[in-house]
């Protein structure tokens, strides 16, 4: 990602949804853009924005016009939803850093066939629970071998995974989801019923290292991943959102990223 040398100053501010509806489940992410020393004429058809969840592209809301503004103060605040994002809840973890004993959410490990395996800790769906904080990083993951000092010397491991559910999900399908599966639902990563045992299940061949993980469920015919259905909706999560301020100059064919900013909710509690 290359900004321009000069970028505009952007102000943002994470908060609990203007929608009285969405109050409690939803974030709406507002921001002021300070032009500065661009020169902008008609900022209506030269300057957009795009607003990033998480690191994902699968639901970035893409091509915002600013709302308002005064002077070189460009403000995309709105009232009607356009900046707003499920909370959804706050990202499961895993540690397989080690094999040699069980880390973080690990409650099994074995060396089956000359294949590493790890058993993550079951998880229950949560649709209608109630906030719960804990550390995470937002859906991503960093790879480590805590068992050798070599660098680069992470081993592969089958990383099996349980969802108990009283959902029967038979109108979708659930995925394990994050940067784990590169925000893309893979086919890997669908969780299938066993009925012996009555939960759902999957498995990932995954490399050594930290991981944030959530499930997304993703109904029959639609190709819009919800990440509430199993995992519930907050609008105190810690989500990231990353934005970025496009600018056209009159006569130029492409857009100049002219500045990107990143915010949080917990911004705000500081």
């Amino acid at each position: 990602m290359v900004v321009e040398p000069v970028p505009v100053k952007i102000v943002c501010d994470v908060h609990s949804a203007f929608d009285v509806n969405n109050k409690f489940t939803h974030q709406d992410v507002d921001f002021t853009v300070f032009t500065g020393a661009y020169r902008i004429r008609n900022p209506q058809m030269s300057v957009r924005a795009t607003i990033q969840q998480n690191g994902r592209w699968d639901n970035a809301k893409m091509g915002l016009i600013y709302h308002s503004g005064v002077g070189s103060e460009l403000n995309f605040n709105y009232l009607d939803g356009t900046n707003s994002f499920p909370g959804s809840s706050e990202f499961r973890t895993f540690d397989i850093t080690t094999l040699r004993s069980n880390a973080d959410r690990i409650v099994g490990i074995s060396f089956v066939n000359r294949h590493n395996h790890a058993y993550v800790l079951q998880d229950d769906a949560r649709p209608f629970s109630a906030y719960e904080s804990r550390g995470n990083m937002n859906g991503h993951c960093y790879y480590r071998n805590r068992d050798l000092v070599n660098e680069y010397s992470e081993d592969y491991v089958f990383t099996h995974f349980t969802l108990k559910s009283n959902t029967p999900y038979n109108e979708g399908d659930v995925y394990v989801f994050g940067e784990l599966t590169d925000w893309q639902l893979q086919e890997d990563a669908k969780l299938h019923y066993n009925k012996e045992f009555d939960f759902w299940e999957t498995e990932l061949l995954l490399k050594q290292g930290a991981y944030n993980y959530q499930y997304v469920y993703l109904p029959y015919g639609s190709s819009t991943i919800d990440a509430t259905y199993v995992e519930g909706s907050h609008y105190e999560t810690s989500n990231i959102y990353n934005i970025y301020v496009y600018y056209q100059e009159e006569g130029s064919s492409y857009d100049q990223l002219i500045g990107f900013q990143s915010c949080s909710i917990v911004d705000r509690e500081h």
